[in-house]
């Protein structure tokens, strides 16, 4: 497959290539033709391509479409084929990332909060997704979520929607990817006094985990059960008492919410986080960088 040389573009450069309606709609319209055919990367000839975009002039077409050959597109005897970039592209488009703006009414919630027994509500509002308690104030998930992701779904499953989606973006975090810019992000255990972030609600300092972005000022926090949820002793001590931790509404668990992290030294830091299940106890013990030094159970 032969692709034009050339060297690395600059952000404004990147930009001002899909800077044009055309553009775009050549990019839409080799996705769609890729999806169709079933195969993410399969080749759109000329004649098609034109004919999908609708563009009646024909140099005009050939011009905007040789902008995106390299940068955007590859291009060989067979055709024109998608490269990652044009999933990014397109896909923040599709997503509504950068053309819609993201309302709805709230929705209730079936699951009455664990903490006091109050009305949990799904909010959307600016493009943030949040599902939250009414009466104390306890927040269970809160991230910006694009209105595509809610497309197709009814408002009802709004609040499943925004766990699964919320769950998704701290899963990329957990693994040390940036959700903005992809750099690397590493985990930061601290106390959180009352009042500080992470430790709104609380009346005692409380265990808050910090992902930072490296790169960009991209960053999120977490309590300390939520972060190790998807720790294999985490997951497979649920798993014996019933519970799929992949199950969005897992949010009743209370032991997520009641007090299960404790500091067990302040120098060096040392944490527990306590899982308790059906009079069973999970104890597991970290340092500041989030990583299990032991797991017990009783």
């Amino acid at each position: 497959m032969s692709t034009p040389e050339q060297d690395a573009l600059s952000a404004d450069e990147a930009f001002a290539l899909v800077g044009h309606e055309i553009r775009v709609a050549i990019l839409r319209a080799v996705m769609d033709a890729a999806k169709e055919s079933g195969d993410p990367y399969a080749p759109v000839s000329f004649s098609e391509l034109r004919d999908r975009v609708g563009t009646r002039d024909s140099g005009q077409f050939n011009y905007h479409l040789g902008k995106l050959v390299g940068p955007f597109l590859d291009h060989d005897e067979a055709g024109y084929r998608m490269r990652y970039t044009t999933l990014l592209v397109v896909g923040a488009i599709l997503a509504g990332t950068y053309t819609e703006r993201g309302d709805a009414d709230p929705v209730a919630v079936d699951t009455p909060c664990p903490v006091c027994g109050g009305l949990v509500e799904a909010t959307y509002v600016a493009e943030r997704g949040e599902v939250a308690c009414t009466e104390c104030g306890e927040v269970f998930c809160s991230a910006a979520v694009p209105p595509g992701a809610l497309e197709g779904y009814d408002p009802a499953e709004y609040p499943e929607v925004f766990l699964r989606w919320t769950g998704r973006l701290m899963g990329e975090m957990r693994s040390g990817f940036c959700l903005a810019c992809t750099g690397p992000v590493s985990p930061r255990v601290a106390v959180a006094a009352p009042g500080e972030e992470g430790n709104a609600r609380g009346e005692t300092p409380g265990v808050v985990v910090h992902y930072e972005c490296e790169r960009c000022p991209e960053r999120a926090f977490t309590s300390l059960g939520a972060a190790l949820f998807d720790h294999p002793a985490v997951v497979a001590f649920h798993w014996d008492h019933g519970v799929d931790t992949r199950d969005p509404t897992t949010l009743g668990l209370a032991w997520l919410y009641d007090d299960h992290a404790h500091v067990v030294s302040e120098v060096p830091l040392r944490v527990e986080c306590r899982v308790e299940l059906d009079g069973e106890t999970l104890t597991l013990t970290l340092d500041d960088g989030l990583d299990v030094l032991e797991v017990t159970g009783s």
